[in-house]
């Protein structure tokens, strides 16, 4: 604990919040936050204080789990606190993890690789509870490659189909055009005349379509996963959880990925 030295005030600051964080055993880590806006009224050197208490606290009293601790070094980093100046190396690095991006917070990602047999033309599927399904290019696939540029994407997948056109109505979400999970979603165009196509990956309807990436297609390259995606799917309700069947997981995506570098690089290196 902290030595007889520092100032009563601080210490009874500390004593303090250690009693607030205390009452956060039950609450989960959605209350973290409230602790970092408390600590917006305080001072630099005071928060050192409750941070220190805190941090015993971790240590000899059960208040939160490791869990609990990630969070709420995240919100310290969120809120522009002078994190480095007051926490040791393990403590920053857990900070510097300890942000999940929205997207893996939210979502689980699945992925189609080499989609209708088209080398690393890999698809990611992010899936959220509530069963919406948001298809967006994988990080892995040749439209995200340096140097590539995309002139144009064209949701008019037929002469007499434009996922532009897709209505759909109501809490149930009715009128939306149903897909198959081989169905196109839209063409891309490259200034080096490579087309790729980008199919919907799992069956359900069509929800909406990413209008915003047809002004500004460099999104779908700078953000694949959030504002550069290309469309969002509804399965049916009684073929949400079968939809992943046909889909790879992170780790078992991850894993292809490596193997294919792998041969790759091997093939490369072979004499001819």
């Amino acid at each position: 604990m902290i030595g007889s030295s520092e100032p009563s005030e601080e210490k009874q600051l500390g004593k303090w919040m250690l009693r607030f964080a205390s009452s956060l055993r039950s609450r989960g880590t959605r209350h973290t936050g409230n602790i970092v806006r408390t600590f917006l009224f305080l001072q630099t050197d005071h928060l050192l204080v409750l941070h220190r208490f805190l941090s015993d606290a971790k240590q000899i009293v059960s208040i939160c789990d490791n869990r609990w601790w990630r969070t709420y070094l995240f919100h310290l980093k969120k809120a522009n606190f002078p994190v480095k100046h007051f926490m040791d190396e393990e403590e920053h690095k857990d900070a510097e993890t300890a942000a999940p991006s929205v997207i893996d917070r939210y979502y689980t990602r699945w992925y189609r690789a080499d989609m209708k047999g088209n080398p690393y033309e890999d698809h990611c599927i992010l899936q959220h509870s509530n069963r919406i399904c948001i298809i967006t290019l994988a990080e892995t696939h040749p439209l995200l490659e340096k140097g590539r540029t995309i002139v144009k994407i064209d949701y008019q997948i037929s002469n007499g189909c434009s996922r532009l056109n897709n209505k759909v109505s109501g809490k149930s979400k009715r009128g939306g055009q149903f897909l198959t999970e081989f169905a196109p979603l839209c063409r891309i165009t490259c200034t080096d005349e490579r087309e790729f196509t980008v199919y919907s990956c799992i069956r359900g309807r069509l929800l909406e379509v990413n209008e915003n990436i047809l002004e500004r297609p460099a999104l779908l390259q700078e953000k694949p996963s959030t504002d550069g995606y290309i469309a969002v799917i509804l399965p049916k309700f009684e073929e949400s959880k079968s939809i992943t069947e046909n889909l790879l997981s992170r780790d078992d995506f991850e894993k292809l990925v490596a193997g294919r570098d792998a041969a790759q690089a091997t093939a490369v290196t072979q004499p001819s």
